[in-house]
């Protein structure tokens, strides 16, 4: 009985610290509260969105000057996906 005990124990440890990380890669801070029910932590994850990714798309929007007038340069899809996980090296998760 203490065995089951102890694997029940483990795979909650698990299941928190894939949570953990999940939200780390969505983009949460350390100190979001996150919801006590399994399900609706479930939800608070998968509508979110990457804020990581938002926030490089926002930095090569504004490098293009997709926003102003000027005529545009072109960049290639490979130079922007580099960029993009370039970003995401730097995080700290």
């Amino acid at each position: 009985m203490q065995v089951l005990e102890d694997l029940e124990k483990a795979l909650k440890m698990l299941v928190s610290s894939v949570f953990l990380r999940c939200y780390r890669i969505m983009g949460f801070q350390s100190d979001f509260i996150k919801h006590s029910n399994l399900g609706e932590q479930y939800k608070q994850i998968g509508n979110s969105v990457a804020i990581p990714v938002i926030r490089a798309i926002a930095e090569s929007i504004k490098e293009q000057k997709l926003l102003n007038n000027e005529p545009q340069r072109q960049v290639r899809f490979a130079d922007a996906i580099g960029d993009l996980q370039a970003l995401l090296l730097m995080q700290q998760w």
